[in-house]
């Protein structure tokens, strides 16, 4: 999605455990790209092409992104997410005296 400001695509492929083809163009390509779980694309067919022709052909490399899901979704989970969110809010409006938060996937 070109307008999900949640993260929830990647967000939930992660989860999931799927190995996953992103576009730069989503908010949250930097997901993907941190948890080295799937393959980022410019916004372009024959890019998507590409990754698929790839994906279904190299099953190993699947597998292997597949796996590295598992050691990210500590991560991005709702209690680390919810805290982050906290943490902004704390900083942004001066409600606790703290340092700038620091995003936990990346």
């Amino acid at each position: 999605s070109h307008y999900d400001g949640w993260n929830m695509t990647p967000n939930m492929a992660i989860n999931a455990g799927c190995a996953t083809i992103i576009t730069n163009k989503a908010t949250s390509d930097e997901l993907i790209r941190g948890s080295n779980s799937g393959v980022v694309i410019e916004d372009d067919a024959q890019q998507l092409f590409l990754a698929m022709k790839t994906m279904c052909e190299d099953t190993s490399t699947v597998a292997k992104l597949k796996e590295n899901t598992k050691s990210f979704t500590d991560k991005i989970s709702g209690d680390i997410v919810g805290q982050y969110f906290i943490d902004i809010l704390d900083y942004t409006f001066n409600l606790k005296d703290t340092d700038k938060p620091e995003c936990p996937w990346l």
